[in-house]
């Protein structure tokens, strides 16, 4: 078998484990002819990473999800009981709610039903989305539901507005740009716990980020994973940026669980 043929292979198999990044400096390293659309394919679906503009285009205010997308995907009914939509929902909150937690900010809020839930149960709750209908809606639904939760339209990996007992980043980590920038900037944030959660390596085994990109025919749909994440590999980025873990853990929904906080008198973070 070839050289060109071993390599997509190789590409094809970081893709279905969600690591286009690993995909992509292979074939930069090569920088074969032969390959240049595996690379030029490759790079689209990680060009956020290295270009802002399609960051925020993804994610942000102009980003694809609109509000018939939040409706969709958080119907309003969860308004009050997040811990009925997603296991890790519950897990927080009833965490929050036997330890008397008086704050909380939700990084990635989306809808915000987790915020408007925690309010519910009189804890002081804020939420941060780069997608503006999300925001939208999340506010819409506070303020019908008389919730005093607070929504921001930010990136949450520079906002610093606010500061809570424990703060949330669920399903976030595989998408950012920096997950070591990001793990000290959330600890940051946290007077107590910090809570997040991602995929124990790709959803949809033997899909991954390849099925979505490329074996349903969708072009330049960029808002996927930028990587994987096992339990030992969380666990090292988390020791690497000098974390107290309380709780590290694959669950059976195929996700992995952390609870951490910057350790006391440290000087990593």
């Amino acid at each position: 078998m070839s050289l060109i043929n071993n390599v997509k292979i190789v590409r094809k198999y970081l893709l279905t484990f969600d690591e286009p990044i690993k995909a992509y400096n292979l074939l930069k390293e090569l920088n074969l002819p032969e390959l240049k659309e595996e690379l030029d394919k490759t790079y689209g679906m990680i060009r956020q990473i290295y270009e802002p503009n399609i960051y925020n285009k993804v994610y942000g205010r102009d980003g694809e999800f609109k509000i018939y997308d939040v409706e969709r995907i958080e119907p309003e009914r969860f308004t009050l009981c997040a811990e009925t939509r997603y296991g890790r929902y519950e897990w927080i909150l009833k965490e929050m709610l036997e330890e008397k937690v008086k704050s909380f900010l939700d990084l990635a809020c989306y809808s915000g039903i987790l915020v408007t839930t925690a309010s519910s149960k009189g804890i002081k709750s804020y939420g941060v989305d780069l997608t503006k209908d999300a925001v939208d809606v999340a506010t819409a639904r506070a303020k019908k539901f008389n919730l005093d939760s607070v929504f921001y339209l930010d990136n949450i990996e520079t906002f610093n507005k606010v500061h809570a007992d424990v703060v949330s980043a669920f399903e976030v980590l595989e998408h950012v740009v920096n997950p070591e920038a990001f793990i000290k900037h959330v600890c940051s944030l946290a007077n107590k716990w910090v809570y997040i959660s991602t995929p124990n390596g790709s959803y949809d085994v033997g899909l991954g980020n390849l099925g979505t990109w490329e074996w349903d025919g969708v072009e330049e749909h960029t808002r996927g994973h930028v990587r994987a994440f096992r339990k030992e590999s969380l666990f090292r980025l988390l020791n690497k940026c000098g974390c107290e873990i309380a709780f590290l853990d694959a669950t059976p929904e195929n996700l992995l669980y952390a609870k951490f906080r910057r350790k006391e008198g440290g000087n990593v973070l």
